[in-house]
């Protein structure tokens, strides 16, 4: 089996994965997640459609602009229906910490960039920044999904670090992914270019897991960012 059908099950999985905490996430009841769910599973085969036809491969403007979208409209779409809503930031309040963290452990998929850049796929600076920063985002995943399990408050300042590297790592491999494409932004023009990133499975990863897990670290961020409920052991003055 070769890199690219591999990678296309991987990366269905971990969709699969990340759809599932989305909709515990975003619905409070069965019905509504069955049907967050579909929704965000079209969203994924949506995405893979555009892999399919290769309606925005080849590079240019209108192509390159074509991929951006496909990134930040999602997390425009996702961040609206949740943070401006007073029900879902509760929701978002009641959601354990816990999976938020630990589903950012399948970022160790990252390397599949590396595979690719070792194959000549993918061009440097691009595919190795982006691989091992996915990689070191998984892998750091771990331990601090321990830490939130095993503490009765969690490590808050980890959390806020680890956030800004893995929101840090996706913005910084979505720039060095524009300045590798063949457009008039292409500025790293040895090797092979990021061509290939509009085309099935790899469209998957800016398409689908990119906005979805810059979203989960928007919030694990609003949900630090919450308001602790009032301690039942907080003084009170006493009647006169």
């Amino acid at each position: 089996m070769n890199l690219d059908l591999l990678s296309m099950a991987a990366l269905s999985v971990s969709a699969f994965v990340v759809i599932t905490t989305m909709a515990k996430l975003l619905g409070s009841s069965w019905q509504q997640r069955i049907t967050i769910g579909i929704v965000l599973g079209i969203w994924f085969v949506g995405v893979a459609a555009v892999g399919a036809s290769e309606i925005i491969v080849g590079g240019g403007p209108i192509r390159t602009a074509g991929l951006g979208v496909l990134v930040v409209v999602p997390i425009l779409i996702l961040s609206a229906f949740t943070f401006l809503s007073e029900r879902q930031m509760k929701r978002v309040k009641e959601f354990e910490l816990l999976p938020l963290i630990s589903v950012q452990a399948l970022r160790i998929l990252g390397v599949i960039f590396v595979l690719l850049f070792a194959a000549n796929r993918l061009p440097g600076p691009f595919a190795p920044l982006a691989g091992y920063g996915d990689m070191s985002v998984g892998i750091l995943a771990v331990p601090l999904a321990w830490a939130v399990a095993s503490r009765k408050t969690p490590p808050r300042l980890p959390i806020y670090l680890w956030s800004a590297l893995g929101m840090g790592d996706l913005i910084n491999a979505l720039v060095l992914g524009v300045l590798s494409a063949p457009s008039p932004f292409q500025v790293f023009k040895d090797g092979p270019g990021s061509a290939i990133m509009p085309m099935l499975p790899w469209i998957l990863i800016p398409g689908f897991m990119v906005p979805a897990f810059f979203f989960l670290h928007l919030v694990v961020l609003a949900k630090l960012r919450q308001r602790e409920p009032a301690s039942s052991t907080r003084l009170t003055p006493k009647p006169a």
